[in-house]
């Protein structure tokens, strides 16, 4: 089936990459600033975690 791309939908697309490129940012200022390692002192000293996601369709 091929998809056709609206007006709605190219809107879309445009604000979850701009959401994506804002987090993006953040962690990367969080990694340069030294505030990610600060906030996850203790995830950064274990030795494995189970970090699996969870996907729920009703």
């Amino acid at each position: 089936m091929e998809e056709h791309l609206t007006v709605g939908r190219v809107a879309e697309l445009a604000g979850a990459i701009g959401g994506r490129r804002r987090a993006v940012d953040r962690l990367q200022e969080d990694l340069s600033s030294g505030r990610w390692a600060e906030r996850n002192r203790d995830l950064a000293a274990l030795d494995a975690a189970e970090l699996g996601l969870r996907l729920i369709v009703a």
